[in-house]
């Protein structure tokens, strides 16, 4: 992985090799990850320099400012890495692959803050010049004042991770869905392959479309070819001109949804058509009707009733849990809510909220 640093395709095809092989490839980390690529733990640690718009030279001033200490706080990141060293753009790309979780884990709150942190940091470099630090006290304890920012739902943390690495590292925009996936009886893409390889030819595949290229075919029609991840495989699918007039507002990079398919085999390939495709939160919300809420205080229920604000045909009820061996008490809301995957993502992320269960 270290020599191809800079080929994301590689990268990606290696990653998926190791986790076919049960190794784990873990977000680059400030705190840990090399310039290059190495082994923390039995897994692999990502490159600080693989990320996007990092590259090798700001990666090693990075490191060689954390030398043997990590940093401890975003405080101590400002004082002893310069903004010179690692612009906003740099900043925000490390923010977007994870690399500043070990410092703070709200992504949204860091990333709309970068120019705080680089201000900050500008500040006590300006001080140490000047002297000034040694004659009013080390200024490097104030904290980074960062303003609240509205946290980003699973599926949009993770496509600017994507963006950022040019893969899923942390998770995938699937995994909310998992329960409702299995209640629609739908496959990953390597189950399906084997059903195909066994005799199957048609079938429902829940994926997040990458990318869409449009081709001519040598009669001079147009066909789309379509890039698709789910939690199993990364692939591609073709549609031919009919159905790349329906659905190309549908197939567009980032949107997760419910398709079906065709399928044959080529040699050792599974070759995949598409047929035809829903966003998956309109296909789940036939069979997740409704939610349930667990909370210990009042504390989410702003944030809460934000998220909640698209009226829908499920049902949602809080819980509060009570101290000690006081148990809980049930509150259903009344009228008819959006409770789709995406709602849910954005409701587990807010702080407070114990658990959502889905049912």
């Amino acid at each position: 992985m270290s020599l191809e640093l800079t080929n994301t395709d590689k990268l990606a095809e290696f990653q998926r090799e190791a986790l076919r092989m049960g190794v784990t490839v873990e977000p680059p980390n400030v705190n840990t990850s090399g310039v290059r690529f190495d082994v923390e733990n039995g897994a692999i640690r990502y490159a600080l320099a693989a990320v996007k718009g990092v590259g090798e030279d700001a990666a090693a001033l990075l490191v060689a400012a954390r030398g043997a200490a990590p940093f401890v706080s975003l405080a101590d990141y400002a004082r002893r890495v310069s903004p010179r060293a690692i612009n906003k753009r740099t900043l925000e790309q490390l923010v977007a692959a994870g690399a500043f979780d070990a410092l703070d884990k709200d992504r949204a709150r860091l990333f709309a803050g970068a120019d705080r942190v680089l201000s900050h940091a500008a500040s006590l470099e300006s001080e140490a010049k000047s002297g000034q630090s040694l004659l009013f006290g080390d200024s490097g304890d104030r904290g980074v004042a960062l303003n609240e920012a509205e946290p980003w739902t699973l599926v949009e943390r993770l496509r600017r991770e994507h963006a950022a690495v040019g893969f899923y590292l942390s998770g995938h925009p699937l995994d909310d869905y998992a329960d409702a996936l299995r209640r629609l009886a739908v496959p990953t893409f390597s189950e399906f392959a084997r059903f195909v390889k066994n005799g199957a030819s048609h079938g429902r595949l829940a994926v997040s479309v990458l990318d869409r290229q449009e081709r001519r075919t040598k009669t001079g029609n147009k066909m789309g070819i379509v890039t698709l991840s789910d939690r199993s495989a990364q692939f591609e699918a073709i549609l031919f001109a009919e159905g790349l007039a329906q659905l190309r507002e549908t197939l567009t990079p980032g949107a997760v949804l419910l398709l079906t398919v065709a399928a044959s085999v080529e040699g050792e390939e599974v070759r995949v058509r598409i047929q035809d495709a829903e966003p998956l939160d309109r296909a789940v919300a036939k069979v997740q009707r409704s939610i349930r809420v667990f909370l210990r205080s009042d504390a989410p229920l702003s944030g809460l009733q934000q998220r909640l604000g698209r009226q829908g045909q499920g049902q949602v009820s809080l819980v509060l849990l009570l101290d000690g061996a006081e148990g809980e008490v049930e509150l259903r809301l009344p009228g008819g809510y959006d409770v789709s995957p995406a709602v849910v993502g954005s409701i587990k992320s807010l702080a407070g909220v114990v658990e959502v269960q889905a049912l």
